[in-house]
């Protein structure tokens, strides 16, 4: 069993504009900041849109696709561009690289706190064949609704008649994109990073963080500051 880290980045951000290619900490972009901090204990793969990143990777990393390195960067297919195209895909597209009992951790460069750790969980929960798929999640012990319509909502996890203390509710987990591991086979079976046989654990602060919004940026970037030595 071989792992792989497969990393989609595209050159558009509807949201924040431009977020992948800002300076992050360092002098460095967000994409190389976030590859830099586990490149040195997985291979990396980059499914990229921007002709800009291919070169920019190439020329930090010195590689080519097809070679020995440890970063590897290849441009998508034109079907595969665009902003909503799903990152299934993306995977589909590259899994076909891989044997079937090779395992993937999909990420994205938009966690900046990301740690090897989170990847190796997955690559252990998939590796002890309990489970084809893993990945990260926020626990959520709240009530939670699911709105229908404008005025008609669901309970997900309460029955609004009985307010049992939230410590007792279920807990809702809610994918929050750090990781996503899988067997290349289930996934080839499935057409999805999450599988029929699935394993979520929780994301500690602020690991779990994605750059969604200018706030989120902010956010992340006041964190790094406190926690650099």
């Amino acid at each position: 069993m071989s792992v792989a880290v497969f990393i989609p980045i595209k050159e558009h951000s509807a949201r924040v504009p431009g977020k992948n290619f800002r300076v992050f900490a360092d002098d460095k972009p967000l994409w190389r900041w976030t590859i830099d901090r586990i490149k040195d204990r997985y291979p990396i793969y980059v499914s990229t849109d921007s002709k800009d990143l291919l070169r920019a990777i190439e020329a930090t990393y010195g590689c080519k696709f097809d070679a020995g390195t440890r970063v590897k960067a290849r441009m998508r297919p034109k079907h595969l561009c665009g902003d909503h195209v799903s990152v299934n895909l993306l995977i589909e597209d590259f899994v076909d690289l891989l044997d079937d009992d090779d395992v993937v951790v999909q990420v994205h460069v938009t966690s900046p706190f990301l740690t090897p750790d989170a990847i190796q969980t997955c690559v252990n929960n998939i590796g002890s064949g309990m489970v084809d798929s893993c990945s990260s999640c926020d626990i959520v012990q709240a009530r939670g609704w699911r709105k229908i319509d404008d005025r008609d909502y669901v309970p997900l996890n309460h029955n609004p008649l009985t307010l049992r203390p939230t410590q007792e509710l279920q807990p809702i987990m809610v994918e929050n994109s750090l990781v996503y591991g899988f067997n290349v086979g289930a996934f080839k079976e499935r057409k999805n990073r999450i599988t029929q046989r699935h394993f979520f654990f929780p994301a500690s602060f602020p690991e779990g963080m994605d750059i969604d919004t200018e706030e989120d940026w902010a956010m992340c970037q006041a964190i790094n500051e406190i926690m650099e030595p």
